[in-house]
């Protein structure tokens, strides 16, 4: 049985399959939602890279409930003093 017990914190290399599996295991309206488009996750080279935020130019969080994550946020530049923030949050967690 799952816990409740989530915890947030930065991102970090280590985390790149666990966003994979993430992006995978969201349904097709959350996936639509976070990349405004069907897709059917994120490839393994664009969870690496997620996964590497600088946090100083590029930045991340994940939530995490027992080792597996179940909410991504990204910062992302956009241009000269913007930034892009973009939040994915797994369906049997959504509204809690």
């Amino acid at each position: 049985m799952a816990s409740d017990d989530i915890t947030v914190r930065r991102v970090c290399a280590g985390d790149a399959a666990r966003l994979e599996a993430f992006y995978a295991g969201l349904s097709d309206d959350s996936r639509v939602a976070r990349f405004h488009a069907a897709c059917r996750g994120i490839s393994h080279q664009r969870a690496e890279r997620d996964a590497a935020a600088d946090h100083e130019h590029r930045d991340g969080f994940v939530a995490v409930r027992d080792g597996r994550v179940v909410g991504h946020l990204m910062l992302e530049p956009a241009g000269p003093g913007l930034e892009e923030l973009a939040v994915a949050v797994a369906d049997n967690v959504q509204h809690r």
